[in-house]
């Protein structure tokens, strides 16, 4: 069985991954979490640190882990002129070079679902669900299932998870 560190898991899809998938998978033995709010509690759910907001500088030296699963961005370009492109591309090209086993990026479009804390004009992407927007609990799902694929040595050493792979894997995983 496998041990999670999910960082960030309070957010929209983080918080269906614990919710709805790792909680249940027979495969995952914990959770341990860094959050920046409460979480809602679970026996295999471990936060181990609460963070204030949007802390201005984050330093990782953990050392071990085997495969990396980010949750990054569909359009994603090292030369895109829009900075949240450019920035998860650059992410993405730092975290190849570190040499996981295993690395998988998840590449959703607009994240659509149910927040607490809804902002203006999240609503208005429900109707582009599947190719343009996918659903929180999907990418969620399918971050698990190609996580746990890796695990099991499956794939790639670098795997690419776009629109049509998160809503096929997302389907599929109801029962993780």
């Amino acid at each position: 069985m496998a041990t999670v560190l999910l960082l960030g898991s309070t957010g929209l899809v983080a918080s269906s991954i614990i919710l709805n998938s790792l909680s249940s998978s027979a495969a995952i033995s914990s959770i341990y979490t860094i959050a920046r709010r409460a979480q809602v509690p679970h026996t295999k759910l471990t936060p181990v640190a609460a963070i204030p907001p949007a802390p201005f500088l984050f330093i990782s030296a953990l050392a071990g882990i085997k495969l990396y699963v980010l949750i990054s961005a569909a359009g994603t370009s090292i030369t895109s002129h829009f900075a949240y492109q450019k920035i998860k591309a650059e992410l993405g090209e730092a975290i190849k070079e570190v040499r996981f086993e295993k690395t998988v990026f998840i590449k959703p479009g607009m994240i659509v679902g149910t927040r607490d804390n809804a902002k203006p004009f999240d609503g208005i992407w429900w109707p582009l669900e599947g190719y343009w927007a996918q659903d929180a609990e999907f990418i969620g799902r399918a971050s698990i299932v190609a996580g746990l694929e890796a695990v099991a040595g499956d794939g790639p050493a670098v795997r690419n998870v776009g629109h049509e792979d998160i809503m096929k894997l997302g389907k599929h995983a109801a029962a993780v």
